[in-house]
């Protein structure tokens, strides 16, 4: 996606440079730009783009955040190697919960 430097940096400052899904820190020059509401379900407009580092807006695709949230809990429950983190890491079957529904300082979409 090529957006402007103005825009690059409005979409970046939603979440004070943070990732809007897992929270981590991003670099202005090589973060991701996602659409919340995906394109292919009329997700238009400057409101509805967010920051995303590379590895959540890959895996998100074109899914929706509750699809998203599924995929992920999906992959850790169902396959070995997701039970496993989940008994090292003792996550319990918990939800997920992204960062923009924890945090504070989240712009406007």
């Amino acid at each position: 996606m090529s957006l402007g430097l103005n825009t690059r940096a409005r979409v970046f400052q939603k979440t004070g440079g943070k990732c809007f899904y897992c929270g981590c820190d991003l670099d202005f020059k090589t973060y991701h730009i996602d659409h919340f509401i995906p394109k292919s379900n009329n997700g238009k407009g400057g409101d509805n783009l967010v920051p995303s580092c590379s590895d959540c807006n890959l895996y998100k695709g074109r899914l929706s955040v509750d699809e998203f949230r599924e995929k992920i809990e999906n992959s850790i429950y169902s396959s070995i190697k997701g039970r496993m983190i989940n008994k090292y890491f003792h996550l319990n079957n918990s939800k997920i919960k992204f960062y923009f529904e924890e945090a504070d300082n989240i712009g406007d979409l």
